[in-house]
């Protein structure tokens, strides 16, 4: 019996473009999906700091009593498992704290490049929205 292998991706999708896989060619944001949710603007900025050693914390409680205990000084990205929620992207983009989402997929989808890019378009679409 073949094993089949799972592959966890971390997704990320950056707020000013994706390339596409296929085409190589960026995909635009209308305006209204540019729109920050944040209440300073520049916590919707990607989050360029490379300069410290990456140290991830994984988030499976939606739940901001859950984020309020990490510590911000020590964290540079969380991964958002399960869900994806805004305020989370907000406060962590308060701390200079990258936020990302976890995705699956399998051998299958990996391997065949069409495939891959409608799984790619699928979690494009997810965050999106």
């Amino acid at each position: 019996m073949k094993s089949i292998f799972y592959f966890s991706w971390v997704f990320m999708i950056f707020i000013n473009s994706a390339i596409s896989e296929t085409s190589g060619t960026s995909i635009e944001f209308s305006k209204d999906q540019l729109a920050c949710p944040c209440n300073v603007t520049q916590w919707c900025n990607v989050i360029t700091d490379v300069s410290r050693k990456e140290v991830f914390a994984f988030s499976i409680d939606n739940d901001e009593s859950h984020w309020n205990l990490f510590d911000w000084t020590k964290l540079t990205t969380i991964v958002m498992f399960g869900y994806i929620n805004s305020d989370l992207m907000c406060l962590a983009h308060s701390h200079n704290v990258r936020v990302v989402i976890l995705g699956n997929v399998n051998e299958a989808t990996f391997t065949d490049p069409t495939k891959r890019q409608a799984w790619i378009s699928q979690q494009y679409n997810i965050v999106k929205t």
